[in-house]
């Protein structure tokens, strides 16, 4: 989904050779800039955020490649600036960066299945990063602490992530995050009982 931000539309394009995001004059449709040149187009949309008293947006990328190749990055929406690139992508080529950051204050949650797992970043004022803690993900749900998100973004209440782990069935189950720890509170699988009738019989 683009972000419609002040007076530009950003765009997580992943153009080949660049730009990975373009923003584009919401009046005439003119490119006003264009940042980044090493990523391909991620699945998720451009996030918003006022850090430290300035606007700042983050995108993250990465879709289909050989080598593949992705991750956060943090821009300047006035001018286009890359303020930091952070890789952050499975090492599987049958994948892609889908899940949307999450910014809580001055800290960012990404997460990715297919073996990428999941970071809270803490973003200072000069624009330095470090990450707070990271959750492996195994692929496969069969690790209690796991986690890597595949297409959902998490909701953050209270000072807690909830998400849907995993991928499909029977691999996915719904999980409460600590978001000071990164500690997996809890995990339960979502199961619905489905009743069909053919021909007036249940089946």
């Amino acid at each position: 989904t683009p972000l419609l931000e002040g007076d530009k539309l950003i765009v997580n394009l992943g153009a080949p050779g660049g730009p990975c995001v373009a923003a584009f004059d919401k009046l005439t449709g003119r490119l006003a800039w264009g940042a980044g040149r090493r990523w391909g187009p991620g699945y998720a949309s451009p996030v918003p955020a006022t850090l430290h008293g300035r606007r700042r947006v983050f995108v993250f990328l990465g879709g289909e490649s050989d080598p593949p190749t992705g991750g956060l990055m943090m821009i300047d929406p006035a001018s286009g600036k890359v303020e930091f690139e952070f890789p952050w992508r499975s090492p599987k080529f049958e994948s892609v960066n889908a899940s949307c950051p999450v910014v809580v204050g001055n800290r960012v949650f990404i997460s990715a299945s297919y073996r990428a797992g999941s970071t809270l970043l803490e973003i200072g004022a000069d624009g330095s990063r470090r990450q707070v803690w990271t959750i492996a993900d195994n692929e496969h749900n069969t690790r209690p602490d796991q986690l890597g998100l595949h297409w959902n973004t998490p909701v953050e209440q209270d000072g807690y992530l909830y998400a849907f782990d995993g991928r499909n069935e029977p691999d996915a189950s719904m999980v409460c995050v600590d978001l000071k720890t990164g500690k997996v509170v809890w995990r339960e699988t979502p199961e619905w009982t489905q009743v069909v009738t053919v021909n007036g019989r249940v089946q």
